[in-house]
């Protein structure tokens, strides 16, 4: 017992020094702002941020570009077939059940959920944090979270987000996330061209002017650092001429299960060793990423070419003119991130940055040490740091 007592002191220590003296964390997540979108519209909220902070000029999402695997991955800084949220919906022979975004008892099932989100570490430490709706929430909880309600208004999570910050000091959240998916509902049902998404990203602009004034109303503007990220792009969909999955079906017959979707589709081996795809125009077929969660993504996967989208028994898969979850590497598929806070130099600007790489930076700011284990890195943010040198502890 004298031993585990022991042990919890450092601990207990490091949580007590992060709490008096690392800055706080936000970290804003507006699911589908496609790296561009700024230039849509004025955006003066936005425009201020990035001023007064800095600016990344794309973020490019893990593969695939899809918004459960890329918010799990920007929080704990895995890919995804690490983490194991290898797409919005799969199947996974070991367990033989089925994942899909919404359903509540998988939400809440750790065994879907690898790694460690950062508010889970942080926890670990001490330390308090908060989540409104960010994927993994609801599995690994931190000191407050919400069960994801869609069609949340805004005002609800931006009053929550403004009692949370209210708090005494000894019960304020040192990190705080925050996510909003109308910009990405607008991009979806109307497309990225649209004036659907034009106003979505005005009220965005909305929302971080409500955000940035809540942090000055509690004179915590030069003692809290603000991330705004995103977790994928967006692009138009070709509906008319929809890819044709009834040939894969009929190939495969009993050896295989086919999972579609509009922007993947995954062959499950039924038993035994399977022969690969056929060749179909549009798909580009592929064996899943090595790692410890590669069967949920299949045997094969085929991503097919942008834009493009999937039918099967004469029925297309979507009726949305816009989507995402195509090959990361199109511009059309990148994010952004932003920042502003303390450690931050004012109007700098860098490359790309990975989705992987903000989990790096949220633990260099928040005073946590680097993570070896981690797939990214905080080097492509050293450029807008006012200091990276030293240790997370001189920080403090």
């Amino acid at each position: 017992m004298k031993k585990r007592i022991l042990a919890l002191i450092p601990a207990l220590t490091f949580g007590l020094l992060l709490q008096a003296g690392a800055p706080y964390l936000v970290v804003v997540s507006f699911d589908g702002f496609r790296h561009d979108y700024r230039s849509y519209v004025s955006m003066p909220a936005l425009g201020n941020l990035i001023q007064t902070g800095f600016r990344a000029e794309a973020l490019i999402p893990p593969f695939p570009s899809q918004t459960f695997p890329s918010h799990y991955s920007l929080v704990t800084g895995l890919e995804p077939v690490r983490h194991g949220l290898v797409l919005n919906r799969f199947f996974d022979p070991l367990k033989d059940e089925m994942f899909r975004m919404g359903d509540h008892e998988a939400m809440s099932d750790t065994a879907w959920f690898a790694g460690t989100p950062i508010w889970s570490q942080l926890g670990d430490e001490g330390v308090r944090s908060a989540v409104y709706h960010w994927v993994g929430s609801e599995a690994h909880h931190p000191d407050e979270w919400k069960t994801y309600l869609p069609g949340t208004p805004d005002s609800a999570r931006l009053n929550q987000f403004s009692r949370w910050l209210g708090k005494p000091s000894h019960e304020r959240p040192r990190a705080v996330f925050l996510y909003f998916e109308f910009l990405d509902d607008m991009g979806h049902w109307f497309g990225p061209g649209s004036p659907e998404v034009r106003r979505a990203l005005s009220r965005t602009d909305s929302v971080l002017t409500v955000i940035r004034q809540t942090i000055a109303s509690y004179g915590l503007t030069d003692s809290l650092n603000l991330l705004v990220v995103s977790d994928h792009g967006m692009t138009p969909l070709n509906l008319k001429n929809p890819i044709d999955l009834d040939p894969v079906v009929a190939y495969y017959d009993t050896t295989a299960t086919i999972v579609p979707a509009y922007a993947t589709v995954s062959v499950y081996s039924n038993g035994g060793a399977i022969a690969p795809p056929p060749m179909i125009a549009g798909i580009d077929w592929m064996r899943p990423p090595p790692g410890p969660f590669s069967h949920r993504f299949g045997d094969w996967i085929g991503i097919p070419e942008k834009g493009k989208v999937f039918s099967l028994k004469g029925k297309t898969l979507t009726l949305a003119p816009g989507g995402h979850g195509y090959d990361s590497r199109d511009p059309d598929m990148w994010g952004i991130c932003f920042g502003t806070g303390p450690d931050f130099k004012p109007g700098s600007v860098i490359g790309h940055v990975m989705g992987v790489d903000v989990y790096a930076l949220c633990r260099y700011l928040t005073g946590l040490p680097s993570d070896p284990e981690a797939d990214g890195s905080l080097e492509p943010f050293i450029p807008v740091l006012k200091s990276a040198a030293g240790s997370p502890s001189d920080r403090r």
